[in-house]
């Protein structure tokens, strides 16, 4: 049909989540008598042509009052738009829809519950500005009267129903599209080819056919990757590489005293921090170059009892959980708060493996580092040696140093270690500011699985390795505080997570393996004792035999 329409020089659109691509360009290709002014190839970005940021912002302008858009609380809507509605265009004008029906009232409330309403995530990045808009809803706080009250329209949630029908393999290449965009911050696969985006993720509504990629999908969306991280979370197995950053993001999304989580050493304690509570938050420079900081509210999927999984709303100022950095440059734009993200994973030559920010009671602020070992074994950590290698890592004089101390070089950067420490300094309200040489650093050890067999109940690694802090087998930075996450309370915590029991199986598996190990090593010594008894048997039958035969 393509091809008959096409000889008759007829341009048309052809649409349909499932239409092959590569069928459409032979049968474009192969006709002739064309117009000359026809496209030579399907155009495939009809529909996705909102994808950069001055689009967004012209389509706003064009609706919107530019009273309201050049005050500062306008110009913040601009850059929630631009950040939270990238890609389809129903994102954007269903917005809008709402917002004409609410004759423009509240546009930060609209926002938010439109996010709210379609991925069941809570973005708080404008707390501030919702607090100077009247009550959405058209109550006033002195009256009751409902007589002004308004339905606001929004649209439906992402309908993962069909994703139901997914065989593993697409279940799990949707798992690991979700942990790229969360974990990671950016689609690497877009540039790797690793080929995770198929059409069968466009037909079911997760990705779709950007014009930048030449049709190619893309899963880039906000929208519909948060939608899917609460779908997937429900039904799929999170993984252990994401435990680190998911489970303290669940233990602080509220205020939690400290050690609950950590175990602190006890030579330092200048700041007792052992004894404060802290929730986890994300700062951010907005649009008016104020500083700005929200706490993040990332539940866990978790069975409570038995008695069905609880299904709670995610809040946070940032569609990411994890920044993963590319460079120097990306680590120092997290500390200076140009990259919005609870988490940050920073390059190797930093130091530590996971960075992120805790508020305490009161507003002061805190940066914990924080090295992650895998260790099978307990003997593997617990040495003074491999001790002091970890707390170098976090030690806020050793950032971007190599063993000898030398500082590593950068292309943008004079003196790295030194802007790396000014930039620590400029977290505004941080705890301790006055103490000279503190940089406000909470400096921590998580290693996992750590079985040590033989051991005494209720021996746990993590103590081990306090104790020799403790003992001053180590060297350590005095002026920051040091602790070690205690993995039994990791452990109890995320039974109940999907997979349930998944640590108690690893640790389970790692002393199975330990134990046929040591049989396989005990067989070994038998044998060679066996094989060296029976050579001494051997050589007395053949001396004994040479004395007979003198």
């Amino acid at each position: 049909m393509l091809r008959i329409w096409s000889d008759l020089g007829m341009q048309h659109v052809t649409t349909g989540t499932s239409l092959n691509l590569k069928h459409i360009n032979d049968a474009l290709s192969s006709t002739i008598l064309k117009y000359a002014n026809m496209p030579k190839k399907a155009v495939t970005d009809t529909g996705s042509f909102f994808e950069d940021a001055d689009q967004i912002e012209g389509f706003l302008r064009y609706y919107l009052p530019s009273w309201h858009l050049e005050s500062e609380s306008g110009k913040e809507l601009i850059e929630r738009a631009k950040y939270w509605l990238y890609g389809r265009p129903r994102f954007i004008t269903s917005y809008v829809s709402c917002l004409i029906e609410n004759n423009f009232r509240c546009p930060h409330q609209v926002l938010t519950n439109h996010i709210k309403a379609m991925t069941k995530f809570v973005p708080a990045d404008a707390g501030f500005w919702e607090s100077l808009e009247s009550s959405i809803d058209g109550r006033s706080e002195e009256s009751e009267d409902l007589s002004n009250v308004q339905s606001i329209s929004v649209l439906e949630p992402f309908d993962l129903s069909r994703a139901m029908n997914f065989d593993n393999d697409l279940r799990q290449s949707v798992q690991k599209l979700v942990y790229h965009r969360l974990i990671g911050g950016r689609t690497d696969f877009e540039s790797t080819g690793d080929g995770l985006v198929n059409i069968d993720l466009v037909e079911r509504g997760f990705a779709r056919y950007p014009s930048a990629t030449q049709g190619k999908a893309t899963f880039d969306e906000p929208l519909a990757y948060l939608a899917t991280d609460h779908w997937i979370t429900s039904k799929a197995n999170n993984g252990l590489e994401r435990y680190t950053a998911m489970c303290l993001a669940h233990v602080f999304k509220e205020f939690t005293p400290l050690s609950t989580v950590f175990d602190f050493a006890k030579i330092q304690g200048n700041r007792n921090l052992a004894s404060k509570k802290a929730r986890l938050v994300s700062c951010w420079i907005n649009a008016n170059k104020m500083f700005m900081t929200a706490p993040v509210v990332s539940p866990l999927i978790v069975n409570e009892d038995g008695g069905g999984f609880v299904d709670q709303y995610m809040s946070s100022p940032s569609k990411i959980l994890v920044y993963t950095s590319r460079n120097p440059e990306d680590d120092i734009n997290w500390l200076k708060f140009r990259i919005n993200a609870p988490f940050l994973f920073p390059q190797t030559n930093f130091g530590p493996d996971l960075m992120f920010r805790l508020q305490l009671e009161g507003g002061k602020l805190l940066t914990v580092v924080l090295q992650t070992k895998y260790k099978e074994y307990a003997s593997g950590i617990t040495t003074p040696n491999a001790i002091q290698k970890a707390m170098n890592s976090v030690n806020p004089d050793s950032f971007y140093k190599n063993t000898k101390g030398k500082a590593y070089a950068s292309e943008s950067y004079d003196d790295l270690p030194k802007q790396v420490l000014d930039a620590l300094d400029s977290l505004p309200q941080r705890h301790g500011a006055d103490h000279v040489g503190y940089h406000s650093v909470l400096c921590g050890l998580f290693t996992c699985p750590t079985v040590a067999v033989g051991k005494s109940k209720g021996w746990q690694a993590y103590k081990e390795i306090l104790e020799k802090i403790d003992a001053a087998k180590v060297t350590v930075n005095l002026d920051h505080e040091f602790f070690v996450v205690k993995f039994d309370f990791i452990q109890d915590f995320t039974r109940q997570m999907l997979p349930t029991r998944a640590l108690d199986r690893l640790v389970e598996e790692v002393k199975t393996r330990w134990m046929l190990e040591a049989q396989k090593r005990e067989e070994i010594e038998k044998r060679k004792l066996s094989e060296k008894l029976t050579g001494k048997k051997s050589w007395k039958k053949r001396s004994a035999g040479d004395e007979a035969g003198s």
